[in-house]
């Protein structure tokens, strides 16, 4: 899948507001059927109440992640222009070796 990330800072040589392109990216997720969630608690990060007629929140333990890996023409950065895609930004490449790695669990280890 693709990320789209708009940096916090500038990035361009003339101060434009930059959009970035991750793509390869991989997500995955594991649903345990019988291990409980342990954290966060919903006394701690109160959960709302879903809506009436919505999907219960999964009780049970779950991991999620997204990889990012390095490559040529990652990140493939281009310059905003009026919220249109503009003139591409050279910002270098990061090499195939490197990953970047996002995840989350919401049991304890």
């Amino acid at each position: 899948m693709q990320k789209i990330v708009i940096p916090n800072v500038t990035i361009s040589s003339n101060g434009a507001a930059t959009e970035c392109f991750y793509n390869g990216n991989m997500f995955s997720g594991v649903l345990y059927t019988k291990m409980p969630k342990t954290y966060p608690s919903n006394t701690t990060f109160p959960i709302p109440a879903p809506p009436s007629g919505a999907y219960q929140p999964w009780p049970y333990a779950v991991e999620v992640q997204q990889r990012a890996s390095g490559g040529d023409g990652v990140p493939d950065c281009y310059q905003l222009m009026n919220g249109n895609t503009g003139a591409h930004v050279d910002v270098g490449t990061e090499s195939s070796g490197k990953t970047c790695l996002c995840a989350y669990q919401n049991y304890g280890t």
